[in-house]
């Protein structure tokens, strides 16, 4: 219980310091940090940890800020499933892999959302989004992931010790 109120509580915060970002920093661009959630639980606790904070954050992301439900959804679990991939072979404390994992996914989910909305609507060339948008968002998703990781390693790795210390002591064994 303790740890899904942790899990519930990392996601309400992201989500929360995701919103008020564009209020508080005034840079023109907002990096996803839900993103950066999902690849770093996926990538600390592996592809089912990774499917279920995507799909949770996914729809989050699409109630607040998509016209229909579903297209983060689907984008975000993809990204946790596939950065929990790596869970068994690299090593949690480094924190080039998800930098990279989390710029991937950041530019994979806004070339998809340029495709489906704005080529849609013919509004913006593709170069002028590429590098006016798409590019300048990744890199400050990659650029964030520094410090965020952080945060989740060390709140995921308090959760870890708890979770092997009840799995070790004698009352809670079965």
């Amino acid at each position: 219980m303790r740890k899904i109120l942790t899990f519930g509580l990392f996601i309400f915060c992201t989500f929360l310091l995701q919103s008020t970002w564009p209020v508080v920093i005034r840079i023109g661009y907002t990096p996803d940090m839900l993103l950066i959630l999902v690849v770093s639980m996926a990538f600390m606790r592996g592809r089912r940890s990774g499917m279920l904070f995507g799909m949770i954050c996914g729809i989050l992301a699409d109630l607040c800020y998509m016209p229909f439900l579903g297209f983060s959804a689907l984008l975000f679990t993809l990204t946790g499933y596939l950065a929990g991939g790596t869970y068994d072979v690299f090593f949690s404390e480094n924190v080039k892999l998800p930098m990279v994992m989390a710029a991937a996914g950041e530019f994979v989910y806004r070339l998809a959302y340029y495709l489906v909305f704005s080529l849609r609507h013919g509004r913006e060339s593709f170069f002028s989004c590429l590098f006016g948008t798409i590019l300048p968002q990744t890199v400050l998703t990659m650029l964030l992931t520094i410090p965020l990781y952080g945060i989740f390693y060390f709140f995921n790795r308090k959760i870890a010790v708890h979770e092997l210390e009840e799995q070790q002591s004698p009352w809670l064994r079965k």
